[in-house]
Order: C-alpha cells, then sequence, then structure tokens
C-alpha cells in the first residue's frame, strides 16, 4: 500500500494533497511496536491452550449441570464452549498479548483488498494511510463516479464520510482489523443510496464514500486524554480543512465502536460541552456531524450494573479484562476524579460540586440523529440501556436495536467469529467492473448481515434519509 502526502501547518492545518509533501517517515506512529512481545509473553502465550484444553470443557459442563440456578439460560453447548475460551483465554492476556493474536491492522488490509473480490481494482483508488504530524489514520473509499480521482483521498464532495474509531477497551486493534467489516459496510452504504436515487427516478451518475479511521495511541502506552487529543484532531481536520459538510443536513457520519462510542461521546463533550484543558479551546462555529452511530458503545467504567452479574457466563468479555482497560486507560486520574469522569462516564450522572464544569447534558452533546446498537446477552448491556434512557429523556432523538442473544459488539463480533465460511465466499465473490461501472455487493446476497445493518441505517437515515432501505 501506498500512503498519500499530507502536510500539517503550526495551525494544525492538514491537507491530503497540499503542495508541501509529508513523507511516510513524518507521519505520526500511533502503535509502533503493535503485536510486538518479549520472550516471556510470547512463552507464556503457549501455555494458554493447554490450560484452556484442561479447563474449559469440564467448566462449561459443570455449569450447565447447575445452569437452572444462573440467572440467564446458557447457549447451546459448542457456543458455549466456545464462548467460554475466549472469554478466559482473554482474562490471562496483557494488552501487547492481546494485539498479537490478530497482528497488525495493515496486514488484514492487505489480505481484504488483494482478495479475488477485490483484485480487479487498484488497491491505491480503495485504501490509503493518511495522517500528519499528530495524527494517523487508514482511509477506505468507494467510488463509482464516472471521472473520479485516481486515488483514495478525501476530497469534500463525498456523497457520504464515516469517521470511524474503533474498539477493543482503548488497548487493542487498529481500524484495519476491522477491513472486512468496514468494506461490507460501505458496500451497503453504496446499495442504499443506489436504491434511493433510483426512487427518486435520478440519473445513475455514481456516489463517492469515505472512511476515515483513526489509528488513534493505545493503551497503557498512551493513557487519557491521548485518544481525545488525537480524535480532536483528525476530526477537525475532516470538517475544516477537508471541508466535509457536516451538520443536520450535512453528509458526515461519526460510527463509534465500544471504546470508539466512548471516545466520540468524549470528543462530542469536549466540543459542545465543555473543552478539556490539555486542547485548546474548539472554534465557536465547530459543526456537529449529522449523524452519530454507536456500536456497543462502553458508556461506564463501573461493574455495579446488573448486566455483570447476568450476562457473566453468555458473553465473551470477561470482567477482569474491563478492570484491566480501565486502569490502563485513565493512567494518573482516579475514578473519582470528575475531570477524567466528565469526558468518560456516560451513565452515571458525574458530580462536578468544586470544580469548573458545567452540567453535562446529552441535549448539547449528540448530533440530531443516534443510532444505538447493542447485544441483550452482553456486559455492558444495562449502562447502555440507560445512557439511551437518559439522553431519550432530555429530547434527544435515539434510535436504539438490540439483538437477540447478541455478544458485546455483535455488528462486529457476530460477522465475523461464528461465519468463517461466509467470509470466504465474500472474499471470494469478485466485484463486477463494466464500462468503469462498479457493482459493490453483488453476488453475495444475504451474507454479512452485521455490515449491512448498519451501512443500511447510514443510507437511509444517517445522512437525512427516512428510515431502513435494505430489505431481507
Amino acid at each position: 500500500m501506498t500512503r498519500s502526502v499530507s502536510s500539517e501547518s503550526p495551525k494544525s492545518s492538514f491537507s491530503v494533497s497540499g503542495s508541501k509533501t509529508t513523507t511516510e517517515d513524518e507521519i505520526f506512529i500511533s502503535n509502533p511496536d503493535y503485536g510486538k512481545l518479549t520472550f516471556v509473553e510470547s512463552f507464556s502465550m503457549k501455555l494458554i491452550p493447554l490450560y484452556l484444553l484442561s479447563v474449559t470443557i469440564p467448566t462449561v459442563l459443570i455449569r450447565r449441570l447447575f445452569s437452572p440456578f444462573i440467572s440467564r439460560p446458557l447457549p447451546y453447548l459448542t457456543r458455549d464452549i466456545g464462548i467460554t475460551a475466549l472469554r478466559e483465554g482473554r482474562s490471562f492476556l496483557n494488552a501487547r498479548q492481546s494485539r498479537s493474536i490478530k497482528g497488525p491492522g495493515l496486514r488484514h488490509i492487505k489480505a481484504v483488498l488483494s482478495s479475488p473480490r477485490f483484485s480487479s481494482i487498484r488497491a491505491e483508488t480503495l485504501y490509503q494511510r493518511i495522517g500528519a504530524k499528530t495524527w494517523a489514520g487508514d482511509l477506505f473509499v468507494l467510488d463509482t463516479r464516472q471521472n473520479s480521482a485516481g486515488e483514495a483521498r478525501i476530497t469534500g464532495d463525498e456523497d457520504v464520510v464515516i469517521y470511524y474509531l474503533h474498539g477493543g477497551a482503548y488497548c487493542v486493534f487498529q481500524p484495519g482489523n476491522f477491513a472486512i467489516f468496514i468494506m461490507r459496510m460501505l458496500e451497503a452504504v453504496m446499495a442504499g443510496l443506489e436504491k434511493m436515487r433510483r426512487g427518486e427516478g435520478s440519473g445513475n451518475r455514481g456516489f463517492r464514500i469515505a472512511l476515515l479511521g483513526l489509528d488513534y495511541s493505545l493503551a497503557p502506552e498512551t493513557p487519557f486524554p491521548g485518544q481525545l487529543i488525537q480524535a480532536e484532531s483528525a476530526y477537525r481536520w475532516l470538517v475544516e480543512d477537508m471541508r466535509v459538510p457536516a451538520g443536520d443536513i450535512g453528509k458526515l457520519v461519526v460510527l463509534g465502536d465500544s471504546a470508539g462510542g466512548n471516545l466520540a461521546l468524549a470528543l462530542f463533550t469536549h466540543f459542545f460541552n465543555h473543552p478539556h484543558p490539555a486542547l485548546p479551546p474548539p472554534p465557536p462555529a465547530i459543526p456537529r456531524p449529522t449523524s452519530l452511530f454507536l456500536l456497543s458503545p462502553w458508556t461506564a467504567f463501573t461493574d455495579s450494573s446488573p448486566s455483570f452479574k447476568q450476562n457473566a457466563y453468555v458473553d465473551m468479555l470477561h470482567l477482569s479484562v474491563l478492570h484491566y482497560a480501565v486502569d490502563a486507560f485513565r493512567g494518573p486520574h482516579s475514578l473519582t476524579d470528575p475531570h477524567f469522569l466528565y469526558y468518560a462516564e456516560f451513565t452515571h450522572p458525574v458530580s462536578t460540586a468544586g470544580t469548573n464544569l458545567p452540567p453535562r447534558l446529552f441535549k448539547n452533546i449528540l448530533p440530531k440523529r443516534t443510532w444505538v446498537h447493542a447485544g441483550d446477552s452482553e456486559l455492558l448491556i444495562w449502562d447502555i440501556e440507560k445512557f439511551v434512557e437518559t439522553a431519550r429523556g432530555e429530547g434527544m432523538e435515539v434510535r436504539y436495536e438490540v439483538v437477540e442473544d447478541g455478544m458485546h459488539d455483535p455488528a462486529l463480533v457476530e460477522s465475523t467469529l461464528p461465519f468463517r465460511k461466509d467470509i470466504g465466499k465474500y472474499l471470494k465473490a469478485r466485484v463486477k467492473v463494466e464500462r468503469d461501472e462498479v457493482r459493490w455487493g453483488k453476488g453475495v446476497e444475504g451474507l454479512l448481515r452485521a455490515g449491512e445493518r448498519v451501512g443500511s441505517e447510514i443510507a437511509g437515515w444517517g445522512v437525512g434519509g427516512d428510515g431502513d432501505i435494505v430489505e431481507g
């Protein structure tokens, strides 16, 4: 993959194809040692499968014997074994070890774009690594317009621009780790826009869709507010330098997944409620996004909610992993520090007594449209529902969808773990290119429904439509 050129002025002004060229070495390196392990870390990981093999199956069988006394019905046996192995295995790993399992995001991007599905399209038109001296990200572009730009870049006249903040408890993953989900989602956005245009009787001039995934620095190497600082810089680059239309009738969608949902809410708290002291005050005219999409957002850093106990055996998350992530992310801040919780806690009230912090109100923070997606079997479900309830109570328009028996982050997890055969079929089905017209999403209907679901909502509601436009 090649990198697009970027520049950064003393005023933090970035330009993807400006007159000043930023070399690859000048682009911010957010996670320089991603996936690298010490000898001890590597050796200890080799022992985990032996432990899981000897403990997981007996543990599951014993638990199922006592299932009548468990507050929530257990999944079927093979799924129970798989979820338990995943949950228990992760509980032994630190952040560096967890990162090494899937490896760097660029590895996944290369694999997806070199697959038969996308092999007929030059990779440079679909993806670029972009950034400046203070942030870096992965840019994905789908373009069916005639005479369009020859490389993946932000032009400012896209039909939809998605600013993606990925999940991973602030400790693991890069945007590229979710390349399959991203591409399937973008194809669904494209298909949705095409269907809307056909319904309007408009001509087919093609569409251009872009997604910028922020590759923010991970904890514990970079604690709070490092991620917020980078998220602020990239957002301002989109709306100020690239002039991406935002606001109620704009084209900018912010997509936050798990910890990325927390980061999105922190970003809007900084912009629209009270600026964080570590960042420069935002300009008064900075626009809100057109819509906000939250996938299993991490809205509380406590474990007091009922769902932590009710869903302890049916979710893939282990409580100890969340405890580790909270400690890694908060750094020197205590869990009672209002200057930390103001930008991190969005379920429970935050006391601002004795501070200069004004009340934090969702009517100040959220855009006109917010869409929340979660699984009813996840540890965080109670916190998510409380967040939705509070936001609606302040008069905000919040759509809320729950996946029955869905684990944490069902839009991504359920589309990558259980359906390996579907993913294989998806990547093997070639995209049709005829007379410069690209047909996205053909030949694989019914596969990777999670990506389709999110993408259809973005096209049909997130940028001004009235609702879902994907059938089936």
